[in-house]
């Protein structure tokens, strides 16, 4: 092989590889720095005599070549080290954004919610327990519904009735009643007498609140009612009563009276809402003039007299 075909063949391998330079140059320049400081150190240049005669060209065509090879390697040196750092520094983005992820989702959960996620040792919660006619009844369960006529009363329990056309109101309301209530009286029934259209009671004062006359504990007063539902002789009410020109009346006559027990209840019907609240069911005797109420009777603690007492005096 002469010298003009190892040109040609340089030549034409040149061609068939020779890298876009203007691009490798500027990757070069752009990464002349970082290379310098990693690059390790450079290959000792290979002295390059030149002599006289025909071997003197094929000597600088050896250079030549070697010297392409040196700078072509460099070059995919530095694009392959560029491409490398490139992928490093996407991967770890990627892994620093996986976990800036992970770490908002935990920073995300409020701080007390390893508290709040834990179980609390059972707090025993009070029984809403209130004594009734004697016995204590739990209000989260529904008790058996008292019967009237088994209960500690001053008389048979045999309710009497009148055919008799009773004042005012055929509809309960409670804040009205309040509102027309003059006295409260704590009484106990002495006498029934009854006439064609009314019935007169003796009553013998055991308690009294009033905004308007005072009546003494142990004094005796006389009561005219029309209601047909008679007061029983012996028995202890609460009455709610205004004074008129006719003497005391009961400010509603169309229902029963809230009635005490000899054990510390009290019998009452579901128009007082105050009373409502905690008390039990009371099996009413069913007859011709109350059979309206048998089924809404209800008992409860004496104790709640002074919460209806409170609130008609706040009124």
């Amino acid at each position: 092989m002469n010298e003009k075909e190892i040109r040609d063949m340089y030549q034409e391998n040149v061609r068939q590889t020779a890298p876009d330079m203007e691009r490798l140059w500027s990757r070069i320049e752009q990464k002349i720095d970082e290379a310098d400081k990693t690059e390790s150190p450079a290959a000792p240049q290979r002295e390059i005599t030149v002599t006289k005669g025909g071997k003197n060209t094929f000597t600088k065509a050896l250079g030549w070549a070697a010297a392409f090879v040196i700078v072509f390697s460099a070059g995919a040196l530095i694009l392959n080290r560029n491409g490398v750092e490139t992928d490093k520094t996407q991967s770890s983005g990627k892994e620093n954004y996986t976990a800036d992820i992970q770490e908002d989702s935990y920073s995300s959960k409020p701080a007390n919610d390893a508290i709040s996620d834990e179980k609390e040792p059972n707090e025993a919660e009070p029984e809403n327990v209130q004594e009734i006619g004697g016995h204590d009844i739990k209000s989260e369960t529904a008790p058996a519904a008292v019967d009237y006529s088994k209960l500690a009363l001053d008389h048979s329990a045999e309710l009497l009735t009148a055919d008799y056309a009773p004042r005012g109101d055929d509809f309960f309301v409670e804040s009205e009643v309040l509102a027309e209530t003059e006295t409260f009286l704590d009484c106990k029934v002495e006498s029934v007498e009854q006439d064609k259209s009314f019935c007169t009671y003796t009553l013998t004062v055991v308690e009294c609140w009033t905004k308007s006359v005072e009546y003494p504990s142990g004094s005796t007063l006389t009561l005219v009612s029309t209601s047909p539902l008679l007061l029983a002789e012996g028995g202890e009410y609460l009455l709610p009563v205004t004074l008129t020109d006719e003497g005391l009346r009961l400010v509603f006559e169309n229902a029963p009276q809230i009635e005490y027990t000899l054990d510390g209840s009290v019998v009452f019907h579901n128009g007082w809402k105050t009373l409502n609240e905690g008390s039990q069911e009371c099996i009413y005797p069913e007859n011709s003039k109350d059979k309206f109420f048998y089924d809404r009777m209800r008992i409860t603690s004496k104790d709640k007299v002074e919460t209806l007492i409170t609130r008609w005096q706040e009124l």
